[in-house]
C-alpha cells in the first residue's frame, strides 16, 4: 500500500507539472537557455520572459523533481534568473497589468541586455555553487556583448546567487531527511579503497 501511495502522488506531480507548462505557461516547457541566447541576439520572441512564465516554471520545476523525475535543473535556472533580471530592470507587468516608476534609467534594451545576462549567469551559479563558473558560461554561451564592466556586474551577481543559496541550504539542514526508506544501503558493503596485498 506504501508502494501505491508512493506512486500515485508521484504521478500526481507529474501530471500537474506537464499540465502546468502545457496549458497554464506554455513559455516555460521550453529549455530556456536557446531563448535567452536568442534574445539576447535580436531574436523577439513573445511571452518568454513574462510573471506568468517564471511562476508556471518554477511550479513545474519543483514538482518535477519533488515526484523523482531525473532532470537537470541547470536550463531551466537559467531561464528564471533571466526572467528575474528581465523583471528587475523593468518594474512593469503586462500580465497583471502594473508600472512602477522605479529604475527608470534602466528602461533601455542595452541595460536590459546586462541584467539578463547577469540573471542568467546567476541561474547557472546557483545550480553548481560556483560564481566563477557563471561568469564563465555567461562569457562563453550567452553573451553576445562583452565588456569589462559587464564582467564585474555578472560576477557580483553570480557571487550573491551562490551566498544565497549556500546561506539556505546552511540555514535549513535540519529539514533535512535522513531516513532509509527506499535505499540499498550499498555504500556500507562496497569499498571503493586502495587494499594493501
Amino acid at each position: 500500500m506504501t508502494w501505491i501511495c508512493i506512486l500515485g502522488s508521484g504521478l500526481a506531480m507529474i501530471v500537474v507539472s506537464s499540465g502546468l507548462v502545457v496549458f497554464f505557461c506554455p513559455g516555460g516547457a521550453l529549455y530556456g537557455l536557446p531563448e535567452v541566447i536568442g534574445l539576447l541576439n535580436g531574436a523577439s520572441i513573445q511571452h518568454i520572459f513574462n510573471i506568468k512564465t517564471f511562476f508556471g516554471t518554477f511550479v513545474s520545476c519543483v514538482l518535477a523533481v519533488a515526484s523523482g523525475l531525473f532532470c537537470g535543473l541547470d536550463g531551466p535556472m537559467i531561464h528564471l534568473g533571466a526572467i528575474i533580471g528581465c523583471g528587475l530592470t523593468q518594474f512593469k507587468s503586462d500580465t497583471l497589468g502594473i508600472q512602477l516608476p522605479f529604475f527608470t534609467r534602466f528602461w533601455n534594451s542595452a541595460d536590459k541586455r546586462n541584467f539578463i545576462t547577469a540573471g542568467a549567469g546567476a541561474g547557472i551559479a546557483l545550480v553548481f555553487r560556483a560564481p566563477v563558473g557563471g561568469l564563465l558560461f555567461t562569457l562563453e554561451e550567452v553573451a553576445s556583448f562583452w565588456d569589462i564592466r559587464l564582467a564585474w556586474q555578472t560576477f557580483f551577481c553570480c557571487l550573491m546567487a551562490s551566498f544565497t543559496t549556500d546561506l539556505l541550504s546552511s540555514s535549513l539542514s535540519g529539514f533535512v531527511y535522513r531516513g532509509h526508506f527506499g535505499f540499498f544501503k550499498a555504500e556500507k558493503r562496497i569499498y571503493f579503497g586502495y587494499v594493501p596485498n
